[in-house]
């Protein structure tokens, strides 16, 4: 596990795990649920932010960390809609 300020990033047998503890605009848990999707994972209910809202939040970081992943994020959403129609 690494340790930054505001975020832990787990390292899994399936990827990295990132656990925020901090988020931008000073959104709560409240304000974020409506933009998440339920999983279920190994027997529990696991919620993830969708991915408009994801991009939405890396947009607004200030850490270079998020910055880098942004254009990633931001193709995959372009692909998306284009896909869909």
């Amino acid at each position: 596990m690494v340790r930054q300020r505001n975020k832990s990033l787990f390292t899994t047998i399936f990827g990295p795990f990132d656990v925020l503890s901090f988020i931008e605009d000073r959104k709560t848990y409240e304000d974020l649920l409506d933009h998440t999707l339920e999983i279920e994972f190994r027997g529990h209910r696991v919620y993830v932010l969708d991915l408009r809202m994801l991009t939405e939040l890396k947009r607004r970081s200030k850490d270079p960390k998020d910055r880098q992943r942004l254009q990633v994020l931001e193709e995959t959403l372009k692909q998306m809609r284009e896909d869909s129609g």
